[in-house]
């Protein structure tokens, strides 16, 4: 098309978007997604062909759902520089309104790029912050209004397809962090391109003071709440189902602490040599190592295998906070601050070891059912300007989709039929008195490894005497083998009686990063899953550790 139709739309000394140039093309092929507020707000699709930029507005905006066929409707040829373009455009020319750096990356023709354009089927490859994997645009002619060409933008069938991601998913800019708001009210930036200025960024920040780092630190835990809270004060984060660490990273040194900071740089070294590659400045990371399986859900069991079995190559760290940065202490910046710096630092694209934990703004509800459709464990949502706070605050709620809570193991029945090793583990949890009251059992969710394993932590535990102080009685009792309360199960279920037991269990791992004193009933959800504004309940204050004990990491969110 050339630039002809750009430069007659617009009066470059009225609009702040970038006039033609004769720069060279840059290397590779870039690709941007701009989010455009004009008269009906709609996504712009750009791709590097040449030395312009080929463009497709569509309405509905990129989803990664492979069902789903979105109209991109093709417009004229935008400069190279536009993909650098973020900020309004003044009334009264042609596009007036706010327009955001939605996505942007790499993409790569499958083919010849200007023979499929010319044919009417383009697929190429996007490597992007947020959409990526394989994709395809069809020209059709039906209903196409004179002087336009209407195409079908397709997300194709690939590991990177997700039912769950649409254009509404994310709310932010990608190189600056802002929403579209503040866009439009000219708000500063909230990140910088080069990793070399993290030392001006992090002193920028509100309430940031100079301090040194500290050798060990206490991670901000949530609150449980039976609701996700709704409006536009909270941010929403997916809830993993893994460990909680904090990572230093101090020139050339990195060292991985759990929550109670006993170092697991030895268990995990491999995440540490990624940790020390990826990051450029000395900063303290707060997140969760989890492994994914090919859904992309975190999956706990085999997080477990594989630190065990000394193939953790695979672990993912999701990190979500950054509560020191480059000799400056952020605890009381603003959460939200805090987060946009953690941004520029590793990136906002979803690969490799160390990953950025995207959020969602407001909307709880719709938030929830989200990540519940996905399979996913649940939300942690957090207040907006919020400190970090080395202990649990109600500024951080976590809510699940589904119940599922550690239980301290007290027992278990013997195995029946071709099971071997134990039928059920016998559960419970700590009062707030400090006794361990029993939960009820769990007997599904074993692997034939499990049981072995199980069997072999649960025999030298054995003791003559439940530690219960209700302890089940009479048949229930019988055939039980009591073991003094030192594992811990994270156990799903459906719900809880009426006699206080849990029903419809499922075995999903043993957590050997908790102190068994700290496991409390925690709040159930509602059935069906209800999203309102959660009055978060106080937890249970757990009794202190024996004395002869070190208290063992405790699962954060």
């Amino acid at each position: 098309m050339g630039l002809t139709e750009y430069r007659r739309k617009r009066d470059f000394t009225r609009t702040a978007e970038p006039a033609p140039s004769a720069a060279k093309p840059s290397a590779g092929r870039v690709f941007v997604v701009q989010k455009h507020a004009a008269r009906q707000t709609h996504y712009d699709l750009r791709l590097q062909l040449g030395d312009s930029l080929r463009s497709w507005a569509v309405p509905k905006g990129p989803t990664l759902d492979p069902r789903e066929k979105r109209l991109a409707v093709q417009v004229e040829d935008h400069p190279l520089a536009y993909a650098d373009f973020e900020g309004t455009i003044a009334e009264g020319q042609y596009g007036a309104g706010t327009v955001m750096i939605w996505d942007r990356g790499r993409w790569t023709p499958e083919g010849d790029a200007a023979k499929g354009l010319a044919d009417g089927l383009l697929k190429f490859r996007l490597e992007g912050q947020r959409l990526r994997g394989r994709w395809m645009l069809a020209r059709t002619k039906t209903g196409e209004p004179k002087g336009q060409t209407h195409w079908i933008l397709v997300k194709e069938r690939d590991s990177e397809a997700d039912p769950a991601v649409g254009a509404e998913t994310f709310a932010t800019s990608v190189t600056t962090a802002r929403t579209m708001d503040e866009i439009a009210a000219s708000a500063p930036a909230r990140s910088v391109a080069p990793a070399e200025s993290a030392t001006r960024t992090a002193a920028s920040l509100s309430g940031a003071r100079p301090a040194p780092m500290p050798k060990s630190l206490k991670p901000q835990l949530a609150v449980p709440a039976e609701a996700v809270p709704d409006g536009d004060q909270w941010l929403h984060e997916v809830k993993f189902d893994g460990y909680r660490l904090l990572i230093f990273r101090k020139g050339d040194s990195v060292r991985i602490l759990s929550r109670s900071g006993l170092d697991w740089t030895s268990k995990l070294p491999d995440l540490a040599a990624a940790v020390g590659e990826r990051l450029r400045v000395d900063a303290i990371l707060d997140g969760e190592a989890v492994m994914l399986d090919t859904r992309g859900v975190s999956d706990f069991q085999a997080l477990q295998n594989a630190i065990h079995n000394r193939r953790a190559k695979s672990i993912v760290f999701f990190v979500f906070d950054l509560p020191w940065c480059d000799g400056h202490d952020l605890s009381k910046s603003p959460l939200e601050q805090r987060r946009a710096l953690l941004a520029d630092l590793i990136g906002a694209r979803q690969e490799g070891r160390l990953r950025f934990s995207e959020h969602l703004e407001g909307n709880g509800p719709a938030a929830l059912e989200r990540v519940t459709a996905h399979g996913l464990e649940g939300l942690v949502s957090k207040r907006k300007g919020s400190p970090y706070s080395q202990s649990r605050t109600p500024s951080w709620v976590k809510v699940k989709c589904f119940n599922q809570q550690e239980f301290v193991v007290g027992g278990y029945t013997a195995p029946e039929g071709s099971r071997d090793e134990l039928g059920a583990l016998l559960l419970g949890y700590y009062d707030d008195d400090g006794s361990l009251r029993f939960a009820g059992k769990v007997g599904t969710g074993f692997s034939s490894d499990t049981l072995k394993s199980l069997g072999a932590l649960l025999r030298p535990r054995v003791q003559p005497k439940p530690s219960f102080v209700n302890p089940p009685t009479g048949a229930d009792a019988r055939g039980v083998t009591w073991v003094r309360p030192e594992l811990i199960a994270q156990v799903q279920f459906r719900d809880w009686t009426a006699g206080d037991t849990i029903r419809h269990t499922s075995f999903r791992g043993l957590r050997d990063d908790r102190d068994p004193k700290t496991v409390i009933r925690e709040p159930a959800h509602a059935t069906p899953l209800t999203a309102a504004h959660p009055t978060p309940k106080k937890p249970h204050a757990p009794p202190p550790p024996p004395s002869n004990t070190t208290a063992p990491d405790t699962k954060l969110r």
